[in-house]
């Protein structure tokens, strides 16, 4: 009789642990479920700061959004005037707006000069028609027959840069416009060659053919070139 006793004492304490179990199996399915970085945390033993988040991976922590990490603690990311919060959680926290600049913990107007723009953080540029010289936007000066260019001016078709001006190109007789600003800006017309300022006709002799440059000739076949002109191989 005792046995039995005893016996049905044993499964009702066994009963009553694994109730307990299940119990505590439930509180935590349901703290993961509303609050799963505190269990994560609770079941990794992770000791979490105030104003902190754990990993959802892994092991630790993370500051949350307007914290930074400051040791083993996280502290509020103070924002100077003119500043934005980064989230990244460490470091100073926060980034100058557009048209500032970090300076002494502070954010500071980048100064422009007149008809400049910002083009990334404090890098500035001069507006179209204006040239950088140290900090100031100067305008360009562009001579008579030019006209802007991404760096500074170009002559127009017919006339070249001279110092700060544009002088026409003297094209000779039998010649025409070169495209480019190099040289004399002029080029011979097929048959005729630069000599000085003028274009010479090729003298092309007997048994002979003007070159693919059409300002020499070379002698048909079989002949060959000669001091006297082409001559049978």
């Amino acid at each position: 009789m005792r046995s039995t006793t005893r016996s049905l004492e044993h499964r009702r304490a066994q009963n009553q642990s694994y109730k307990m179990k299940i119990s505590g199996l439930t509180l935590f399915l349901a703290t993961l479920l509303t609050h799963p970085a505190y269990a994560v945390a609770e079941a990794l033993n992770v000791s979490l700061p105030e104003n902190a988040t754990a990993r959802s991976y892994g092991t630790g922590w993370t500051c949350n959004s307007g914290y930074r990490t400051y040791g083993n603690t996280c502290i509020l990311t103070q924002v100077p005037p003119h500043a934005y919060l980064n989230d990244h959680g460490y470091g100073r926290g926060w980034e100058c707006m557009w048209g500032y600049r970090e300076s002494n913990e502070r954010c500071e107007l980048i100064p422009l000069p007149p008809n400049a723009y910002l083009v990334y953080r404090d890098r500035w540029e001069c507006k179209r028609g204006y040239q950088k010289v140290r900090d100031h936007c100067i305008a360009i000066e562009i001579p008579d027959h030019g006209f802007l260019a991404e760096s500074g001016w170009k002559c127009e078709r017919g006339y070249q840069p001279v110092r700060e001006a544009c002088i026409a190109i003297e094209v000779p007789p039998n010649a025409f416009l070169a495209d480019t600003s190099r040289g004399s800006g002029w080029k011979c017309d097929r048959g005729f060659k630069a000599t000085a300022d003028t274009c010479v006709a090729v003298d092309v002799p007997e048994n002979a053919h003007l070159s693919s440059s059409g300002d020499t000739w070379r002698c048909n076949r079989p002949y060959r070139k000669t001091p006297s002109g082409c001559e049978k191989r």
